[in-house]
Formats: structure tokens, C-alpha cells, sequence
């Protein structure tokens, strides 16, 4: 309040300042000039007079204004108040709830038993549980999910009885932390609690408040059901984003009911990244299994995982377990590079099943769709690949269409090392040298775009020309294509088409952040797609580690999607423990130049991992992992004498003693 008044205040300076008030001082500091004028004629006297009745219909209307400011604020201060109000009261209102059952410590195994509605789960007539814990349980949150009229406090743990109140945090992290919070709830006959979570579909959003009145949206990605001892779903690696996990019972089969989301930037300002062709979200509108994902600036950085049959290596099933890991360990992306056999049904199993975004090679596609020579292979047929990837409900397709005839003459005049190494890039140059003929993709552009706008689909612009060795770096043939590249983004935003640019290759480390700010420059800051880049050529069997070093630098300098390179990378297709090696490292790769960027949240993630090593808290380090199962093992392998140390220190433990002389004990090490 004393805020508006001093607003009020400053305007009757205003009033002041601009000279409504000295109309009358003028005439009271010259008298002389009142009796030259003749102000005794009546004309004059009415003129006045006039002039007078003027001035306090302005200082009127000044006053009016003023006292309109004034409760403008008033009511905007009010209302902010109230909000803040209702948020705090919420939050009281269940402390005193759940003082109710500050006996009962009890966490339950999830066993909800399901009432007929909420009064019978508030009745007293309610069988006490064990005492498993000491402490009172408090309120750490309120959960919001407008659109199954959901607004309940989050009680600090689960036991029975609470669970009879309100919703409760079975595991996990304070609300808006980094890691998995897993809130649980009845399923009520009369749509109180979770009642009605089977509503909820994917994208919906879930509002979350912590205990300061902050809240974040988080978009749902996943949701399924389990059998009751199925509790997986508590353990999920976030990597190092923020995630809740909702779960209660299925009234009609007996199973659990899971909803799991994310947090989601705020909707006005990714729409501005998407409007300036900085984020995409790669989403088909036939893959109705996906969870998208934002790429681009101001993100975290994503990652690709290539997989896919091929001649020599044709195993199917092999490749599902590939895609079944990848989307657990985290990728965002999965492009199948599928070259021989039935490529199709794999493509459609995947848009069908698959959560994470689905990308596509059409070019390799044709050869094996048509079955007849590449020369033979028509522009027209080139183009019905896309539109087949397109119906099949792929999220992005690479199309090299930077391989036009000026570039093909580009790389004849300016000789490589490696030459070609792209498939795709190398196919293309082959039939143009062999037709005569400019390169479909290029030539039919329009085409292209007509189809990926029709189906929502993103454009991943291929680079034919990347190199395939350090030598080749940044050469005239690379940049040729890269400005061919940035003429064709431009076309496509006009089009309303979503466009990342594909990238190096081999590449020495002191070049890669110039490329970057090239590709930023030549493309219009359309997001960019590494692969790699492998900063040496000597390292075969490790090309996951020379990937994952260029990697983080190209992150860090702006490259927004890195597609993972697995240690069989030169060698052979990866298999199973290649893929989780690969992306591993891509995962470090892009969570380092996360961490480097600036990005909100990214370095929580190893705040939380250094409080819990500073504890020595080993199961809390291992859940924090970005592989758990590994360090879970590593340490298994070689357990120390004492479980508070490793076997590497012992009782040499720098964080143990410290902890232990900062506490006021004493330290001796040897004879411990």
C-alpha cells in the first residue's frame, strides 16, 4: 500500500511538473500585466472565468486518472497476494491434515486398496500400521493437473494412512529437482485423488509448486500400466532432467497405472524458437507412439542413435533389442538406415511402437525398394520414396539434396583424400555422373517440402560432402554445400517446414567451433546435427571416445543434436553392447556442453551426484549414474573391508576422514 500511495504521490508532481497549476500564479506574480490587459471589461472577467471553470476540469480529470492508477495497483497487488495466499493455504491446510497421522510413519509397498469413495478412506475406522520411521510427514508441494480437476498438496512420504488424504511422494527428489519424483494416489470411485489419471494422454500438461510458491509445467511422455509388484518405474535414470512419475491402481484389471512427464520449457517461448527456425520438434503426424523432443537452441543438447539390417548382418530381432535399449537409456532419437531385406515393416514397427523421434535415409531405401540398378532408378522414383517414408510416419528424413551439379563439380576440381564418404551423398554424385542429370532432390525441392509439410515432418538437409578424415576438413567442397544448404532453409521456412543441418565428420579439434559458427552463419541458425565429429583417424575400436571429445566442443559451440558413434564404427554393424557404449559417451558428450552452456538445470544434475559422494551414500551415487548398472557392478567386483569406503582408498578416504575431523572426531587411519 505505501507503494501506491507513493505512486500516487509521483503523479501530483507530474501535475506539477507539466504547469496545469501555475495558470492563476502567473496572474498573481504580475499584477501590472492583469491591469494593462483591462480585466474589468466583462469580456474579459467571463474569458477568465472561463479559463478557471477549464482548469479544474482538467485538475478533475488529472484526479480521476490518478485514483484509476492508484487501484489498478491496488487490485494487481491484491490479486498477487491472493494467489500467493491460496498457494500458502493450501499448503496449511494440509499440514494440519496430515498431523492427523504424525503417529504413523509407516511407508507402504503400494499395496492401495481401493475405497467406494473418499469419506470411507477419511472415517476413522482405519487399522494402524508398524512404525518403520520417526518423523512427522509435512507437505513438500502442490500437484496441478487442470484438466482432471487435480489440485492436492504432496505429502513428504507414503504410508496407508496418508494416502487416505492426499497424494503422496513414494520416491525420489524434492518438487522441481533434478531426478525421478514419484507421487502416489488413490483411484476413488468418486473422482477425488488420482480418479481420474486414465483421462490423461500424452503431451497434457502437469503443474508443479514447491514449497516457495515456484512452479514448473512438465509434459507427459509415457504412459502404461504394470502389475502391482512392478515398481521399475521408481528407478528410471531422468539423465540429469527433471521428471515426475504418477501412479495409482486400475480399478478394473488389477494393474498399476503409470503416467510419467517431463519438464517443458514455457509454450510462448519455445513457440518463439520454433517461429525463428532456432527449435524443432520432429513429430509425424502418423507416429502416434512418439514422445517428441525439442531440438535447438536454449535446449539440452539431444542424441541420435543409428541402427538398422544390413546385407551381411540381417538380424532383426537383434535390431529391436538395439531400439528397446537405446529409448531406456535415454536417446531421444532412433534413424534406421535399414539397407536390405523387408525395410518397411521394420520402419512402420517403429513408428508404431517406438517412442522416441524416428528418422530415415530415403535414398537407401530406393535402392533396395526398386530392385533394379542405380542408373534405371527415375527422378520420379526418388521422390515417391520420400512420400512412402512420409505415409509410413517417419519424423525426419535425411535428404541429400546439397549434391546438385555446381557442388559435384565443386569436389572434381578441388581433389580430397577420403573423397566421399557419405552413402547417401556417394549414391547421389554416382547417378548424376551416370544420368547426365541434376539431382532429383535438389531439382524437385518444392515437391519435397509440399510432402513434409502435409505430414508435419522435419527436414534433416544432408551433407554429402562431409569429411571423412581430418585432411578433408573444411575444405571448398564442404562449405559449397553447407551455402547451398543455407539457400534451401531459407526456402523451406517460407514453406513452414522445420529444418536442421547435418554436419562433420572428421575434423581436427582446433576447427570445430569455427564450423560451427559457419553452419550458424551460412544456415540462418537452423539447429545443427553432428556426427562426431572425430577429432583423429587413429583409433579404430575407440572411435566412441574421438566422437564423444569432438562432440562436447561442438555442443558447447552450438551444435544442437549429436548422433552417437559406437566403438564398431569402421569396422561393423554395432551390436547390443556397442549401441550402449555409444551412447554413453554421446550422453556425456552432450550433457558436458550442457553444463558448459549454461543450460537450467544441467549442472544440478552433479550437484545432486557431489552430495551424495560428500555423504558417501553409494545407492543414492548409483541411481544418480548416468549407467547405474555399471557402477552398481564395479563396485560389486571389488567390495571394499568397509562399506563407507571404496577398495581404491580404504581408510585413506579423503572424504570420510574430512567429514569425520569436521564433525570433531578423531582421525587415525592405520590402526582403525
Amino acid at each position: 500500500m505505501n507503494q501506491i500511495l507513493n505512486n500516487f504521490n509521483s503523479k501530483k508532481n507530474i501535475k506539477s511538473a507539466i504547469g496545469i497549476i501555475p495558470v492563476t500564479s502567473n496572474i498573481k506574480n504580475n499584477p501590472q500585466n492583469y491591469n494593462n490587459n483591462n480585466m474589468k471589461n466583462s469580456d474579459n472577467t467571463f474569458t477568465l472565468n472561463c479559463h478557471k471553470i477549464s482548469r479544474y476540469k482538467i485538475q478533475f480529470l488529472i484526479s480521476i486518472i490518478v485514483l484509476f492508477i492508484a487501484i489498478s495497483l491496488l487490485i494487481s497487488n491484491i490479486y498477487s497476494y491472493i494467489q500467493k495466499e491460496n498457494v500458502s493455504k493450501n499448503l496449511l491446510n494440509a499440514i494440519s491434515i496430515t498431523r492427523l497421522y504424525s503417529n504413523n510413519n509407516d511407508y507402504t509397498t503400494l499395496d492401495m486398496k481401493e475405497s467406494q469413495n473418499s469419506n470411507a478412506l477419511n472415517s476413522n475406522n482405519t487399522t494402524k500400521t508398524n512404525i518403520n520411521n520417526t518423523g512427522d510427514p509435512f507437505v513438500i508441494g502442490i500437484i496441478q493437473i487442470d484438466k482432471i480437476n487435480v489440485n492436492y498438496p504432496i505429502l513428504s512420504k507414503t504410508t496407508r494412512e496418508l494416502l487416505k488424504v492426499s497424494l503422496c511422494r513414494y520416491a525420489g527428489p524434492m518438487p522441481n529437482q533434478v531426478g525421478n519424483l514419484c507421487i502416489a494416489g488413490h483411484n476413488l470411485v468418486d473422482y477425488k485423488l488420482f480418479s481420474r489419471l486414465n483421462e490423461i494422454k500424452l503431451k497434457d500438461i502437469i503443474k508443479i509448486y514447491d514449497l516457495n510458491g515456484n512452479m514448473k509445467e512438465y509434459e507427459v511422455f509415457k504412459k502404461y500400466e504394470v502389475i502391482p509388484t512392478d515398481l521399475s518405474c521408481l528407478s528410471q535414470n531422468t539423465n540429469g532432467e527433471k521428471v515426475i512419475t504418477l501412479l495409482t491402481c486400475n480399478n478394473v484389471n488389477g494393474k498399476r497405472l503409470i503416467v510419467a512427464a517431463k519438464e517443458n520449457m514455457g509454450v510462448e517461448k519455445l513457440r518463439e524458437l520454433i517461429a525463428k527456425g532456432q527449435v524443432i520438434i520432429p513429430c509425424n503426424k502418423n507416429h502416434k507412439s512418439i514422445s517428441p523432443s525439442g531440438v535447438g537452441a536454449k535446449l539440452t543438447t539431444k542424441i541420435n542413435v543409428n541402427l538398422g539390417v544390413s546385407r551381411d548382418w540381417k538380424d532383426v530381432d537383434m535390431e529391436y533389442e538395439k531400439v528397446h535399449s537405446a529409448v531406456e537409456m535415454g536417446a531421444e532419437a532412433i534413424m534406421d538406415l535399414s539397407s536390405y531385406g523387408d525395410t518397411r515393416s521394420f520402419r512402420r514397427k517403429l513408428t508404431s511402437e517406438c517412442p522416441a523421434m524416428i528418422g530415415t535415409v530415403p535414398i537407401y531405401d530406393a535402392v533396395v525398394y526398386y530392385h533394379k540398378a542405380l542408373g534405371k532408378i527415375t527422378s520420379e522414383e526418388w521422390i515417391d520414396i520420400v512420400r512412402m517414408h512420409a505415409e509410413d510416419g517417419v519424423d525426419f528424413m535425411t535428404i541429400h539434396c546439397g549434391m546438385n551439379r555446381a557442388t559435384a563439380a565443386r569436389f572434381k576440381q578441388n581433389k580430397r583424400l577420403m573423397n566421399i564418404v557419405s552413402r547417401g551423398g556417394s549414391i547421389m554424385f554416382a547417378w548424376m555422373e551416370m544420368t547426365g542429370k541434376e539431382n532429383p532432390f535438389y531439382e524437385h525441392f518444392d515437391e519435397i517440402l509440399d510432402i513434409c509439410r502435409e505430414y508435419d515432418i522435419t527436414l534433416s538437409l544432408g551433407d554429402a560432402c562431409r569429411p571423412g578424415c581430418i585432411a578433408d576438413a573444411t575444405d571448398t567442397a564442404q562449405i559449397e554445400e553447407l551455402i547451398t544448404l543455407g539457400e534451401l532453409t531459407k526456402r523451406a521456412w517460407e514453406k513452414d517446414v522445420q529444418v536442421m543441418i547435418e554436419g562433420p565428420g572428421h575434423m581436427p579439434l582446433n576447427q570445430i567451433a569455427a564450423n560451427m559458427e559457419i553452419q550458424k552463419t551460412l544456415c540462418h541458425g537452423a539447429p545443427f546435427y553432428v556426427l562426431g565429429p572425430l577429432v583423429t583417424d587413429v583409433a579404430p575400436g575407440y572411435d566412441h571416445i574421438t566422437s564423444a571429445i569432438g562432440g562436447a566442443i561442438a555442443a558447447y559451440s552450438g551444435a544442437a543434436f549429436l548422433c552417437y558413434v559406437t566403438p564398431a564404427e569402421h569396422l561393423r554393424l554395432p551390436n547390443a553392447a556397442d549401441v550402449k557404449e555409444g551412447i554413453i559417451a554421446a550422453k556425456i558428450a552432450a550433457h558436458a556442453a550442457d553444463i558448459a552452456k549454461g543450460v537450467p538445470g544441467a549442472a544440478e544434475w552433479d550437484y545432486k551426484m557431489s552430495e551424495a559422494r560428500k555423504r558417501l551414500d553409494w545407492e543414492e551415487m548409483f541411481k544418480l549414474s548416468m549407467d547405474p548398472e555399471k557402477a552398481r557392478r564395479y563396485r560389486a567386483e571389488a567390495k571394499p573391508e568397509k562399506e563407507d569406503t571404496c577398495s581404491m582408498c580404504g581408510n585413506f578416504c579423503a572424504v570420510k576422514n574430512t567429514n569425520r575431523i569436521l564433525d570433531g572426531e578423531i582421525v587415525t587411519i592405520f590402526d582403525e
